[in-house]
């Protein structure tokens, strides 16, 4: 047991005994607001507290290890200090919760529940008192056994729930000790502990915490995080989970997740309440599947930089053999770095495509992690029974921004009768740039913006500078200065990026610039970094459906000046041609500015392709 927690009070208490575990609740006298709410459960209240911990158990694979369970009331200014880094909070103790005073913070108000189930009343007719006391204490449960808790508008922040009661099932049952890896308790105990955060993101939003961890790593190792006074709480607390994945995903890129499940649990089980050497966990994983964790684990505490990836030629075909269909999806990915990198694929299955991660609708996934070595290129190929709808690739800890893309699969018409699956060594040489194209992104030295000499506000000269280069774009707030995003519909070979601004006069603009090595003539396309739908909820919000957001590009080559003018919306995301020219060997320009009639202007990259006319 890590630490005795001692709480003395004028105490109430009352106390029930289910099977071997006694439960406890401690509260002052007159701060009885509960028990009307479960008196008329008092015969089926054992059988529901059962099912309850019963379900917990089987949801995190773990048997709740103490006698009792205690629910123990403080004085409503009773603070801990956060402590993010260690998954849970100090409210959280063996076998004691330490709850707020009447509750407060629970975000748990009994008599509005019922008063809303009274009103809305449930699927087949309105609840009876039984079945609404039923239903306030499962609320209330499922209230101390969520990871984290929303923090506004945006699911990607997040504050943790420090009434999380799991880690007494994980962090208070057992200690791994060592001198060399003084993290490495909280960062095992993370990598069972700690839910997928996959989803859902916010407008097509990847700058959260979770990627200024990953940006920390960039330059900084997890052994200097560790003693890193200047990082905050929160993106510490992040970069711990994504290590502890990155330990978990090494480990499952050789065996199944559902063994590597296992044996934890029984190690942990079998060693409870006990100090276990780092040593001896890392040497029953090499008994046990043969995986020498001493191969990757300095590496992963003292690395100072990360991978750069690169992925192309996602592709999913049909196989048919005999009756039966199956489907094979396969892409190519290079790790031209001095450091092995480890990337997670999860394709899930079913559906006609053209949806992203989140939408709402329900589908089976299938998740595995590779190791790329350093210096090394892969071909990764999944069999599917089922129609692959999209994959998602992570690059996880890696120089790229965003580390997970999502790319759909609308339709597959073409049929291969290659069934073979897994990884494969391939010659890196297939990433070299085609020598008949190129490209000038947002991110490369050909390009540049042009802010207008308009005077700054006053309110601007006190502005808080901010160091962060990407935004997330937000559709009811467009900034008056051109202004970079990143997002997976943005185009880039490791960092997604684009830039944009609310409409204008035109005295903002941006430029592309290069040249062209022999006269010939080329087809020049620009990248629309397409939102898809994401527009369509402000266009309801504003009472439109439909709204015209025409972009002009304006090339200029030798003497000669040549404007073309697109409706984005009507273009498909990608690369969208403007064009055939004629160009002489020499410089090239192509510029867009802000007058344009949708309410902003996007600028992403451009491409010239050398074609035979």
């Amino acid at each position: 047991m890590p630490g005795i927690s001692l709480t003395i009070a004028d105490y109430d208490k009352k106390a029930l005994r289910v099977d071997s575990t006694d439960y406890e609740i401690y509260y002052f006298k007159g701060h009885d607001y509960f028990s009307k709410y479960f008196e008329p459960l008092s015969d089926t209240l054992p059988g529901v507290i059962r099912e309850v911990k019963n379900s917990l158990e089987i949801e995190k694979d773990r048997d709740y290890p103490f006698g009792k369970f205690v629910l123990a009331e403080t004085p409503v200014q009773f603070a801990t200090y956060a402590r993010n880094w260690k998954g849970y909070t100090e409210y959280v103790m063996p076998e004691i919760l330490f709850v707020p005073e009447r509750g407060i913070s629970l975000g748990q108000d009994f008599e509005a529940e019922r008063r809303r189930m009274n009103e809305w009343g449930r699927h087949g007719g309105p609840m009876d008192e039984t079945e609404q006391n039923i239903s306030l204490f499962n609320r209330f449960v499922s209230s101390l056994t969520s990871e984290n808790s929303q923090n506004g508008w945006n699911p990607d922040n997040k504050l943790i729930n420090k009434s999380n009661i799991t880690p007494m099932l994980f962090g208070h049952t057992n200690y791994i000790s060592s001198p060399e890896y003084p993290v490495i308790d909280i960062a095992v105990n993370n990598m069972m502990n700690t839910s997928s955060d996959q989803g859902f993101r916010f407008w097509g939003g990847i700058i959260n915490d979770k990627q200024r961890a990953n940006l920390y790593l960039e330059s900084h190792s997890f052994e200097t995080a560790i003693g890193d006074t200047e990082l905050k709480p929160e993106i510490f607390y992040e970069l711990l989970k994504l290590k502890s994945a990155a330990l978990n995903n090494y480990i499952t890129s050789q065996i199944t997740q559902e063994d590597f499940n296992k044996f934890l649990k029984a190690f942990f089980t079998s060693r409870q309440f006990q100090n276990i050497p780092f040593d001896t966990l890392r040497y029953e994983i090499e008994k046990r599947f043969g995986i020498r964790l001493s191969d990757f684990i300095d590496t992963w505490y003292t690395a100072s930089h990360t991978p750069t990836i690169y992925i192309k030629d996602v592709d999913a075909n049909q196989i048919v053999l005999d009756e039966f269909t199956k489907y094979q999806i396969k892409f190519k990915v290079n790790n031209p770095s001095d450091i092995d990198a480890i990337i997670s694929t999860e394709v899930m299955q079913g559906g006609g495509g053209g949806m992203r991660r989140g939408g709402g609708m329900s589908f089976e996934t299938e998740k595995k992690n590779y190791i790329i070595p350093a210096g090394e290129a892969r071909e990764i190929k999944i069999i599917s029974d089922e129609r692959p709808a999209n994959i998602s690739i992570n690059t996880n800890i890696s120089h790229n921004l965003p580390t997970s893309h999502n790319f759909n699969f609308s339709k597959i018409d073409n049929t291969i009768s290659d069934t073979t699956s897994g990884i494969y060594p391939i010659n890196p040489d297939v990433f070299k740039p085609n020598p008949n194209e190129i490209i000038i992104d947002n991110e490369d030295p050909g390009f540049r913006t042009i802010a207008s000499n308009n005077r700054h506000k006053l309110k601007d000269l006190f502005k808080k500078k901010d160091d962060e280069k990407y935004k997330n774009f937000m559709p009811w707030w467009m900034p008056s200065q051109w202004t970079a995003i990143a997002a997976d519909y943005c185009y880039g070979e490791t960092i997604n990026s684009a830039v944009y601004k609310n409409k204008g006069s035109g005295a903002n603009a941006v430029e592309w610039k290069t040249e062209i090595p022999k006269d010939g003539y080329y087809e020049v396309s620009i990248w629309n970094a397409k939102m898809s739908g994401r527009m369509f909820f402000m266009d309801r919000r504003r009472g439109r459906h439909k709204e015209e957001r025409n972009q002009t590009y304006t090339i200029q080559y030798d003497k000669e000046k040549e404007s073309v003018t697109l409706d984005l919306d009507e273009e498909t995301e990608g690369w969208v041609s403007i064009g055939n020219f004629y160009l002489p060997q020499g410089e090239v320009i192509i510029t867009l500015t802000d007058k344009v009639s949708g309410d902003y202007v996007i600028a992403d990259a451009v491409k010239f392709t050398a074609t035979e006319e």
